[in-house]
């Protein structure tokens, strides 16, 4: 039902509510255990939300989100109620994207902390509980269900005194955005999304790789739309050569076939007049 993709990793997430992640896995953004490289290029469950239920997935340059509904469980180990609309992260953290009040890569999924020291995870209470997520480059946003939106990672490192590395409440002073009809719009209407490296946000060395791969695939893409062009251009070519040949043959083969001999009977009679 849905799929995230940052640099070199992606994130899927089914109906069934499993989150399955593949690529590059060298900060820990597949959910396991580190290895270099791709691990048989194929996508594999994130092991720590087996038994759960994930709503959400996000992807980030080298990082990844989710957004879980989480079983309690009784004293005799069976399942309890749900907690609705946590928020867990994994991966590169160099920027505090994963809001776990440190700056250290994780290979396993944690739990985000809460805005500012109010609450020990982000949405621990029902009537703040997260209802959607999102990631780009090196920075983390999620919005509440009563329309609160928090941040964290690079958009929030040095912003209003608050570390990026735990997620920070946005207060809001401008009037609400409008749609293109002119009516405000919510949180669940505009989704939840961080703007790309570069676009607010100072530059690094991780966004300026980034760049440069969207230059690069941009580049390719350019000369692959080039060569199309041109092998179209030469068959159209080929193909209106090739009729020139057939009709010129054609014409040839009229000329040539249209003196007809005399008929021997007209001779004869020339003669004996």
């Amino acid at each position: 039902v849905q799929v995230a993709v940052g640099a070199e990793h992606g994130v899927l997430l089914t109906d069934a509510g499993i989150a399955f992640t593949w690529g590059d896995n060298r900060y820990g953004q597949l959910g396991r255990e580190l290895v270099h490289m791709q691990e048989a290029k194929r996508p594999f469950p994130v092991l720590a939300f087996v038994g759960e239920e994930v709503t959400q997935v996000a992807a980030g340059v080298h990082h990844s989100l989710a957004l879980i509904n989480k079983a309690t469980r009784l004293v005799d180990g069976s399942r309890g109620g749900e907690i609705l609309g946590q928020v867990w992260a994994w991966g590169r953290n160099k920027n505090g994207q994963l809001g776990v009040g440190d700056k250290r890569d994780k290979a396993i999924p944690v739990q985000v902390k809460g805005a500012d020291g109010h609450e020990p995870f982000l949405g621990s209470s029902a009537e703040n509980r997260i209802i959607t997520i999102g990631a780009s480059g090196m920075s983390s946003v999620a919005a509440s269900i009563n329309g609160e939106v928090f941040q964290w990672g690079a958009i929030s490192d040095g912003f209003q005194g608050v570390p990026g590395e735990i997620p920070h409440r946005i207060t809001f002073n401008s009037k609400p955005r409008r749609g293109k009809a002119g009516h405000a719009m919510s949180i669940s209407d505009m989704g939840c999304r961080v703007q790309p490296p570069g676009a607010g946000q100072r530059d690094s060395k991780e966004s300026q790789e980034s760049k440069g791969r969207s230059v690069k695939i941009r580049e390719q893409v350019m000369s692959i739309k080039q060569l199309q062009e041109a092998l179209v251009r030469e068959r159209e070519h080929l193909a209106h050569s090739t009729k020139q040949r057939q009709a010129d043959g054609a014409g040839g083969g009229a000329r040539r076939g249209g003196a007809k001999p005399k008929p021997s009977g007209a001779s004869s009679a020339a003669e004996l007049r």
